[in-house]
């Protein structure tokens, strides 16, 4: 994708050097292998603008458009990177996991479950059950914190760890 960047950032006065990389770029991609390192195609776009016999472009401009292209694809690519990252890193949100108060936080949280006696529990924010008292074992999907996002796999193992204890504590009747 780089490679094709830089070739697409040529002045028009090579298109036709630069329609042809880009083909041979294509058919690189079909075969599955690329020849050309990023700064082997640098250098051969350094000298695609090297100075002609009858002289189009001179070398300190050739330079100069080489280093503006490779600058703005990086840029470009690393913008695209960048907005893929933000799209997949969920959302952060202000506030307690526990309570949901801003200026709160976890390990400051005064809040318990009535039931169990853990913080970190749904059932400390009524009407929400207590998942270590349940009968069946907590899914992580089911469990959401204050804040309304699924606890994270931690917080879902501590809850299990806390609910498989119970069990133990008090087994089942028949």
């Amino acid at each position: 994708a780089l490679h094709k960047m830089l070739l697409e950032k040529l002045p028009d006065a090579i298109a036709t050097r630069r329609e042809e990389a880009i083909n041979k770029l294509h058919e690189e991609a079909i075969k599955g292998r690329c020849e050309w390192t990023v700064d082997q195609l640098i250098v051969s776009l350094a000298l695609w603008l090297r100075p002609a016999p009858r002289g189009h472009l001179s070398a300190a401009a050739a330079t100069a458009l080489v280093a503006e292209a490779c600058a703005s694809a990086v840029s470009e690519q690393l913008e695209a990177d960048a907005e893929a990252c933000a799209a997949t890193r969920p959302k952060r949100r202000d506030g307690c996991f526990v309570c949901g108060r801003s200026g709160c936080s976890v390990r400051t949280c005064k809040l318990r479950c009535n039931t169990c006696d853990e913080r970190l529990c749904p059932g400390a924010r009524p009407p929400n059950p207590c998942v270590v008292a349940a009968s069946t074992r907590p899914e992580r999907d089911n469990i959401r914190n204050a804040l309304g996002t699924v606890v994270s796999q931690r917080v879902h193992e501590y809850l299990v760890d806390k609910w498989e204890q119970r069990r133990k504590q008090r087994p089942a009747r028949a």
